[in-house]
C-alpha cells in the first residue's frame, strides 16, 4: 500500500485524514419498520423513483423468492469477497450527504442465497438515512424491508454459490448534533459545530454463518457489530467546505482534486472518516514503519503551572509506541498508517485504521501518563488487533475484543512506565472490581446487562482480572505465544471463544480451566 505524504491544496489539508470504555448510552434504534415491494407493472426505465421517508408501511405479503435456475458464473479466482464503492457527496453547511454506493458481493457460501441483509447503522437514529433508489443487478430489487439497522433485500433470482451480484443504493445521510455530555456519546455519527463525524455511516453487509445471516438488535449497552472484511472506493465530493477543513480517513489517498478525495482502503472491517473545522494535524513514524496521525483542536492543549500541557504530542508518541510495542507482541499492524482523532464526544471509539479519543481527555490530561488520556489512546489503538483485524460478535462474545483490549493498556504501562503497573491495576481496575466483586460473568453478553456500569465491570475490567490470572497461571511467555497464535490465526475472519480456547495446548487446557472456571463458569 502506497504511503501518502502531506499535501496542501485550497481547503484540504492532505493526507486526509471505541468502544466505550467509560459511562456510555448507545444511539437509540428507530422503531419504524419500512416494507416495500416494488411494483414491476410499469418498465424500470419508464418509473419515476421516490424517496421513501420514514414511515410506517402497511404490512404486505412475503414475496416468496423464485425457483432456483441453472446459472453458468464467470471464473471469480482471487476475486474480494466484498467490495463498496461509494461516492459521497457531502454538504457542508447542511451536515449532510448524498451517496451512490454499490457493493459487489461474491457469495462464497457454497449455499443458494435468496436474500442479502445489509447492516444500516445510520437507520439507527430517525430521519438520519432516506434511501431514494435499491436496484440489484441493475434492476430494482422486488422487495426489501428496513427495521433498525437490518436492511433485507429480495434478490430477483438466486444467487448460486461462486457468483456475485451488484446492490446498488441512493441515499441521504442527515448527521445528527451530538449531545452534551452522556447525551453525545453516539457522536462518532453526529455533527458538532467544529466536527462532522461519519463512522458506520455506509451500509455494509452483515456476515453469514452456520446458514444464516448475523445481525444482532441494537442494544443500549456496548456494541453488536459482526462484520467481515471488505474492500472500500471511496470518493468524497465536499460542497461548502471551510478553507482550514481537514478530513481524517484511514486508507490511501490514491488521487486528489480541489475538492475531491478519493480513499481506498483494502480488507478493512467498516469505514470511518471525520471532517474537522480548525483542527491541527501531527504525525510520528513508527519504527515498524507505520506512520501515526494525530487530529486536534485547539483546546486540546491545556495550560499548566509549567507552560502548556501539551495533550496531542504525548498522545501521538503513546500511539506510536503502542503500535510498535502490540506489532511485536501479536504481529504486524496491517496497514501503512493509523489516524487518531480528538472526538467531540465523550470516550472513544474503534473504526479499522482510525481511532476516536474524547476531547474530555485531552482537556483534563494532567500532563502524566497516569491518566485516562494516556489508556484511552492505547485501549483503541489495541482494537486495530481485537476488533479491527481479529473480529469477533460484539454482542454475544464482547469480552473477546474489549478485555483484551483493557488487558492491553497494563501491559503497555509495564513496558514503558513499569512503576505506573500497580497504579492501574488500582485506579482502573481496583476502583469498579473489588475483591469481594460478584457480577455477571467476563462472558457475558451485551443483552444481560440493564446498565453500562456493570457491563464495564464486569467484560472490561474483571476481564482485565481473567487474562492476568491467565497469564500467571501459564507463565508469561507461554501466554503472549498464545495470543499472538490467536492473533495470526484469526487474522481477517471472526473469531468464537471455542476457537480462542482451543489454541491452548491440552496441558495449558488443564492448568487454565479453574481460571477459566472461575471467571466464565465454563
Amino acid at each position: 500500500m502506497k504511503l501518502q505524504t502531506l499535501l496542501l491544496i485550497p481547503f484540504l489539508l492532505l493526507p486526509l485524514f471505541a468502544c466505550k470504555s467509560q459511562a456510555s448510552v448507545s444511539i437509540p434504534p428507530t422503531s419504524t419498520t419500512i416494507r416495500v415491494v416494488q411494483d414491476s407493472t410499469i418498465p424500470a426505465s419508464e418509473r419515476t423513483l421516490q424517496p421513501i421517508q420514514a414511515v410506517a408501511a402497511e404490512e404486505t405479503q412475503e414475496i416468496v423468492p423464485p425457483t432456483a435456475t441453472e446459472r453458468v458464473c464467470p471464473p471469480s479466482a482471487g476475486s474480494p469477497s466484498i467490495t463498496h464503492t461509494a461516492n459521497v457527496n457531502i454538504f457542508f453547511s447542511q451536515n449532510a450527504a448524498d451517496v451512490t454506493q454499490v457493493t459487489r458481493y461474491l457469495n462464497l457460501t457454497g449455499e443458494i442465497l435468496e436474500q442479502i441483509i445489509f447492516d444500516v447503522e445510520a437507520n439507527r437514529v430517525p430521519a438520519a438515512f432516506t434511501l431514494n433508489s435499491l436496484r440489484v443487478d441493475g434492476e430494482e430489487a422486488p422487495a426489501y424491508e428496513l427495521t433498525g439497522r437490518q436492511m433485507t433485500i429480495s434478490l430477483p433470482q438466486p444467487l448460486p454459490p461462486g457468483c456475485s451480484i451488484e446492490i446498488e443504493m441512493i441515499f441521504r445521510l442527515v448527521l445528527p448534533v451530538i449531545g452534551e455530555g452522556a447525551a453525545g456519546i453516539g457522536g462518532y455519527f453526529g455533527h458538532s459545530q467544529r466536527q462532522l463525524n461519519f463512522g458506520n455511516a455506509l451500509p455494509f453487509l452483515a456476515t453469514r454463518q452456520n446458514g444464516d445471516w448475523v445481525i444482532h438488535p441494537v442494544s443500549a449497552i456496548g456494541e453488536q457489530i459482526v462484520a467481515d472484511p471488505a474492500n472500500w472506493d471511496v470518493r468524497l465530493v465536499i460542497d461548502g467546505a471551510p478553507d482550514n477543513l481537514i478530513v481524517a480517513a484511514p486508507g490511501t489517498i490514491e488521487q486528489h482534486d480541489a475538492g475531491e478525495i478519493h480513499i481506498l482502503f483494502e480488507n478493512s472491517r467498516d469505514f470511518a472518516f471525520s471532517l474537522n473545522i480548525g483542527a491541527s494535524l501531527a504525525s510520528q513514524v513508527t519504527a515498524n514503519g507505520v506512520t501515526v496521525e494525530m487530529v486536534t483542536f485547539e483546546d486540546a492543549i491545556v495550560p499548566g503551572e509549567n507552560g502548556p500541557i501539551r495533550g496531542p504530542a504525548h498522545a501521538l508518541e503513546a500511539a506510536a509506541r503502542a503500535v510498535e510495542m502490540y506489532s511485536d507482541l501479536f504481529g504486524q499492524y496491517p496497514y501503512d498508517r493509523l489516524v487518531v482523532v480528538q472526538g467531540d464526544f465523550p470516550d472513544g471509539m474503534e473504526y479499522t485504521g482510525l481511532v476516536f479519543v474524547g476531547g474530555d481527555w485531552f482537556r483534563t490530561y494532567p500532563g502524566t501518563p497516569a491518566s485516562y488520556l494516556f489508556l484511552i489512546t492505547v485501549h483503541e489503538v489495541a482494537h486495530q488487533w481485537w476488533y479491527a483485524s481479529v473480529g469477533n460478535d460484539q454482542a454475544f462474545n464482547p469480552f473477546l475484543d474489549e478485555a483484551l483490549a483493557t488487558y492491553s493498556e497494563v501491559i503497555f504501562l509495564e513496558e514503558f512506565y513499569p512503576d505506573l503497573r500497580d497504579w492501574w491495576w488500582d485506579f482502573r481496575v481496583g476502583t469498579f472490581v473489588p475483591p469481594d466483586y460478584n457480577g455477571l460473568p467476563v462472558n457475558s453478553s451485551v443483552y444481560q446487562f440493564d446498565s453500562i456500569r456493570p457491563y464495564i465491570n464486569a467484560v472490561y475490567l474483571n476481564g482485565a482480572n481473567m487474562f492476568e490470572a491467565l497469564r500467571q497461571a501459564l507463565g508469561t511467555d507461554a501466554f503472549f505465544n498464545w495470543l499472538r497464535r490467536y492473533a495470526e490465526a484469526s487474522a481477517r475472519r471472526i473469531a468464537t471463544p471455542e476457537q480462542f480456547w482451543a489454541l491452548l495446548t491440552p496441558a495449558q487446557q488443564e492448568i487454565a480451566a479453574e481460571t477459566r472456571a472461575q471467571f466464565t463458569g465454563q
